[in-house]
């Protein structure tokens, strides 16, 4: 490569206990939103004015990331609640070093080729975590940082 963006780095210089408070937002939201509707046209309808995502992008997730099912009569998230839970308890960040595990090799990509950050303005990530990732005194030099307003998690889908 010759340069790189990463977009919404799950990385945390202080490991997992850093980011336990967003691990459990994340396991709260998953509960707390809305999983059926009466179709495809329905859900689209409810999403539009909550997720600022650009219109093509929320129509190819309704699409993709919603089935028919027979118990409701209508559609549902493909992944469901409790998979999401599964995946956040078991699966992303059960590694008590993985969310910092990446930092080593970033900081020697670095040093080699240009890289850019993005984040996000109303990201779940703490802005502490994000500062303290692209904080010059930890030896990782990136090209730009940039925050985009008024998008938060998934910023590649709003922006």
């Amino acid at each position: 490569f010759s340069a790189l963006i990463l977009v919404e780095p799950l990385l945390s210089p202080g490991g997992l206990e850093i980011i336990h408070d967003v691990k459990l937002n994340f396991i709260k939201r998953a509960y707390e939103r809305r999983d059926t509707w009466a179709s495809r046209a329905d859900a689209l309808r409810y999403l539009r004015p909550r997720t600022p995502w650009d219109p093509r992008v929320l129509e190819l997730y309704v699409v993709t990331a919603k089935h028919e099912t027979e118990p409701y009569h209508g559609v549902t998230l493909a992944c469901s609640r409790d998979e999401e839970v599964v995946s956040v308890l078991y699966t992303m960040y059960r590694d008590l070093t993985g969310p910092s595990k990446g930092l080593e090799s970033l900081n020697s990509i670095c040093a080699r080729i240009p890289v850019s950050v993005v984040f996000g303005d109303e990201n779940y990530l703490p802005r502490a975590i994000q500062d303290a990732l692209v904080d010059p005194a930890s030896g990782r030099r990136f090209r730009t940082v940039s925050r985009i307003q008024g998008v938060g998690h998934l910023v590649s889908s709003t922006a």
